[in-house]
């Protein structure tokens, strides 16, 4: 998803999923990811959490995930989740955020998903 191909990244996170939903490995992961960044892109913020909390429950320590988590959970109006994950990415990648909303670091190839990224976070009242 992170080309802007939304449909074809869910589609073949939610295969990856139906083909293994007990498997607690690196692929179910990265599957989850894969929902997190399509349905941030797609602005459905409230699934973007709930494939965000299951990617973080797997990787917590994983910089991107937490940085959708944050402008998801502040475009969805949970202002503390998405303090709790600022502060969660600050311990192990304190300019992880910096870089994004700085312009740095581009998560998303397509221009308008990392324009909806950057006014998450600062929806979210963080600072480069």
């Amino acid at each position: 998803s992170l080309a802007g191909l939304t449909n074809l990244a869910r589609e073949h996170a939610e295969l990856g999923i139906r083909l293994s939903p007990r498997e607690m490995d690196l692929w179910m992961g990265v599957a989850y990811l894969a929902l997190l960044q399509a349905s941030f892109a797609e602005e459905n913020f409230e699934d973007a959490i709930k494939w965000g909390r299951f990617s973080i429950q797997m990787h917590a320590k994983a910089p991107i995930r937490q940085t959708l988590m944050v402008a998801s959970c502040a475009y969805a109006g949970y202002p503390e989740e998405a303090a709790h994950h600022a502060d969660e990415l600050r311990v192990f990648s304190p300019d992880f955020i910096s870089t994004i909303l700085r312009g740095d670091l581009l998560l998303y190839k397509n221009p308008e998903h990392n324009k909806l990224l950057i006014e998450g976070l600062r929806k979210a009242e963080l600072k480069a």
